[in-house]
């Protein structure tokens, strides 16, 4: 009887088991079924200009008279031949746009309810809110760098609100990171300060309990 009892308070002090986390891509992010294949994200700046003034042209002729018809078509054809030989097809891009306008929409703050209060992991670049000397204890994870710094926020359920109470050092922001803790699905603004300004950006993910790692490629 007593080895019985002992056994039972021994059991009793015995710690569960690690909850383990799991590895999330951003894509994990979007609800099953929102998530598309965007043709316009793979595009640069100047293949995005190339492809807006396509669709400036067709609409340009579609209301000009005859005799200026053949100049504006002699540009579009010129420029569309630009871009087929880098591979992209500006008449099918330019019809995907309300698709892709209508999918932008329903994803940009669209979040996976499963995921609250899950321990994960998540690589991405640390952009730091508060940054002091030696470090910061509050962040914004995004997917690429120069995300909000170089190019437009990315939708707000593809960037996550990052609180480390340790401080991590993140000046090199083109070096990717992996972070670890608990994700919530809340909502949440924060200043960013940037070399001309600041801006204020949304997120819908929160993440905190975390440590943060240098990610090392497989």
């Amino acid at each position: 009887m007593k080895l019985f009892v002992s056994i039972l308070i021994s059991l009793l002090f015995i710690s569960p088991p690690l909850k383990k986390s799991k590895n999330l891509n951003w894509a994990d992010l979007i609800p099953e079924g929102l998530a598309f294949n965007d043709p316009f994200v793979k595009l640069t700046e100047s293949q995005l200009y190339d492809v807006a003034k396509v669709a400036r042209l067709k609409a340009l002729i579609a209301k000009s008279s005859n005799s200026t018809n053949n100049e504006l078509k002699t540009q579009k054809d010129s420029i569309k031949a630009y871009l087929l030989k880098q591979g992209i097809d500006a008449d099918t891009l330019i019809s995907q746009r309300e698709y892709v306008k209508e999918m932008r929409t329903k994803n940009a703050n669209a979040v996976v309810k499963e995921l609250n209060n899950a321990k994960v992991k998540l690589a991405g670049y640390l952009l730091p809110l508060n940054l002091s000397e030696e470090s910061s204890t509050e962040f914004l994870l995004v997917p690429w760098v120069g995300a909000c710094i170089h190019t437009p926020p990315p939708p707000t359920n593809q960037i996550v609100h990052i609180y480390n109470a340790q401080g991590y050092d993140a000046n090199d922001r083109f070096k990717a990171v992996v972070v670890e803790g608990l994700i919530y699905t809340e909502k949440s603004s924060a200043e960013l300060y940037l070399i001309d300004g600041s801006d204020i950006i949304h997120t819908s993910y929160t993440m905190k309990e975390t440590t943060i790692t240098a990610y090392k490629a497989k």
